[in-house]
């Protein structure tokens, strides 16, 4: 099956039912996700192992119980997004918005933050 990468880089993009298993199949095929507009996805319990995902929006995105070990977020906007019980292990989080994100029970062993990270609550 061929997915068209284009609709998720437009900014007016709007996440619906087929978005989660058209990600996780991108991802499968090793795919770049860099870049998409996520806002306001509902992705829970997505599958997006070694992924990458560089200066993609998932401001307000629901990630919960998400599996995203060995990310790559680096530069994305993660503004109050929903990462309760997601493993971000081994994630690249560096240059993130991550103000006001839920970061409830995630593992976070081993992230990097990047050597300019600020923490503020």
């Amino acid at each position: 099956m061929t997915i068209n990468k284009e609709k998720y880089i437009n900014p007016n993009y709007k996440p619906d039912n087929n978005t989660q298993s058209e990600l996780e199949n991108l991802n499968s095929q090793k795919e770049n996700l860099s870049n998409f507009h996520l806002s306001h996805a509902n992705l829970e319990k997505i599958n997006l192992v070694e992924a990458t995902m560089e200066k993609t929006n998932l401001s307000r995105a629901n990630l919960k119980n998400a599996s995203m070990y060995g990310i790559n977020l680096n530069g994305s906007n993660l503004f109050k997004a929903d990462f309760e019980n997601a493993n971000l292990n081994n994630a690249d989080l560096q240059n993130c918005n991550l103000l006001g994100a839920n970061l409830s029970n995630t593992k976070l062993k081993n992230v990097n933050w990047g050597k300019n990270y600020k923490v503020m609550n």
